[in-house]
């Protein structure tokens, strides 16, 4: 827990460094953008983008809802407003924001740029970025790698086939239908991960973790761990695994079919159909619940 809270910290910090120079071959669809008085200023930009590459966001206010689809394309609408009551005309603000897709080679990169960010000292920038709000909603192609980091805000990612990387902080992660492998990360909010087939690696302080699996290989892992929550695990009756399960502070309950090695109040080992793919699961303070779905 401790590496990842360093980790994850780190990485929200780089945030704000200058970023290499790199390619900016995108096709904008809307590049002056739509103006809604609510929701504030939309931009959408395409580019041409193979499977199997690696596609990263990161944004702070802001939610990131992510979608793989069968087009070598890559797909950006960014939603972009502000809470800054300083502001006088907000509709010329926000028509200050820049979005970029960077690709360099099988690579793409994206962010939005803020006004003056080139000429605005940090101290400035940090407040007023603060108060600026920027959600994306993506589309990949399938089979690539994603990585989506937030602060503040959730992360959604649905019917996904390749390698997820998702981190939030004060926020939840979530994801629905998505198949291959899945690291999820978050501090102070849920982990849910809902029809996976694939790998898991999903961790939380100070929240829940729940995951439904369909589909797990022998070479497969499952990892869920929380500080202070709950774990839910739900697993089809065919998958064969070995399992690892400990709670400090709370009960474990299962009603799958297990062959235990080891069982007390607050740790479980055992096998299922024979045992394959490694599940460990750990809370300090709160129950842990294996059922079949």
């Amino acid at each position: 827990m401790h590496t990842f809270r360093q980790q994850f910290g780190f990485a929200i910090l780089c945030c704000s460094m200058t970023l290499l120079f790199c390619s900016r071959a995108t096709v904008s669809v809307d590049p002056e953008g739509a103006w809604d008085s609510k929701d504030g200023r939309i931009i959408t930009q395409s580019v041409d983008f193979p499977e199997n590459g690696r596609i990263s966001v990161e944004t702070v206010n802001g939610n990131i809802s992510v979608k793989s689809w069968s087009k070598d394309r890559v797909d950006v609408t960014a939603h972009i407003n502000t809470r800054d009551r300083s502001i006088t005309d907000k509709e010329k603000y926000l028509k200050n924001f820049t979005l970029h897709l960077k690709k360099q080679g099988n690579k793409l990169r994206i962010e939005t740029e803020r006004p003056n960010s080139k000429h605005t000292s940090k101290h400035r920038k940090h407040n007023r970025g603060n108060k600026d709000i920027i959600s994306y909603t993506i589309h990949v192609p399938r089979n690539s790698t994603m990585h989506a980091e937030t602060v503040s805000s959730n992360i959604r990612i649905d019917d996904f086939t390749g390698v997820i990387h998702a981190a939030t902080v004060n926020g939840s992660v979530k994801t629905t239908d998505t198949r291959g492998s899945a690291n999820l990360e978050a501090v102070n909010g849920s982990v849910s991960i809902t029809g996976h087939a694939g790998s898991i690696d999903g961790e939380t302080v100070n929240g829940t973790v729940q995951a439904a699996v369909h589909a797990l290989d022998r070479k497969d892992s499952i990892s869920l761990e929380t500080v202070n929550g709950s774990i839910s695990l739900a697993l089809d009756d065919n998958i064969h695994a070995d399992f690892d399960i400990e709670t400090l502070s709370g009960r474990i309950q299962t009603d799958v079919p297990l062959k235990t090695r080891h069982f007390d109040k607050h740790e479980l080992r055992g096998t299922m159909n024979g045992g394959g793919a490694d599940i460990n699961l750990e809370t300090v303070n709160g129950r842990i619940e294996v059922t079949a779905l």
